[in-house]
């Protein structure tokens, strides 16, 4: 079985990094989910996008 590490908020790009901020403000976290995602500069942002207009 693969393993793979979780990035922290210095492993990300800026906007990434914005994105972590407003996470832990509103979660307390960040889901490791989206961390993984945060490697992407723009998978989490159109993620995040899709799972609000869901609402």
């Amino acid at each position: 079985m693969s393993t793979f590490s979780v990035p922290g908020r210095g492993d990300v790009s800026a906007n990434n990094q914005e994105i972590f901020d407003t996470l832990q403000k509103g979660l307390g976290m960040v889901p490791n989910l989206y961390a993984v995602m945060a490697l992407s500069d723009n998978a989490l942002d159109n993620y995040l996008a899709f799972q609000n207009a869901m609402v």
